[in-house]
């Protein structure tokens, strides 16, 4: 029986995005804290939202095995053939749309099935392309998911 092997990969955070998520919580607990007067309030608010937070960070995952790259969150699980990716390649985007599996700015775009895609940004990205690459080595390697690193 074969053996199938899987490699994890966790999401990464983007500066901007990081720093957007701070000044966001930061604004929430202050204007909770100045104008309620509500020093209880504003650290419920804090924690909640780092709490929040921190669960969708750590329930999103990159899987490769060796046929499928899987895609995990809280919310959703999205199942890939690897076989069917054409190509993976950079892009930068501030604005997250319903096939965005990132938490940052820079992602990997992965295009699969007759143009569908989905933006992911994996930790060890070299190597996360290395893994794609060892199971298809028909994906096509933009040149700029080179350079980005």
């Amino acid at each position: 029986m074969k053996q199938t092997t899987t490699n994890t990969y966790r999401s990464t955070v983007g500066k901007f995005t990081f720093i957007v998520i701070i000044l966001l919580i930061a604004t929430l607990a202050l204007s909770q804290y100045f104008f309620l007067s509500d020093a209880v309030g504003a650290i419920v608010t804090t924690a909640t939202a780092v709490l929040a937070l921190s669960i969708l960070y750590f329930n999103l995952r990159y899987q490769i095995t060796d046929r499928s790259l899987i895609i995990s969150s809280l919310f959703s699980k999205k199942e890939i053939d690897i076989f069917q990716i054409s190509s993976v390649r950079w892009v930068r985007s501030f604005y997250n749309q319903p096939n965005v599996y990132s938490f940052s700015e820079v992602r990997l775009r992965v295009v699969y099935s007759y143009g569908q895609y989905v933006d992911i940004s994996p930790k060890h990205t070299e190597e996360f392309i290395e893994t794609l690459l060892a199971v298809n080595p028909t994906i096509q390697l933009r040149k700029e998911a080179i350079m980005q690193e």
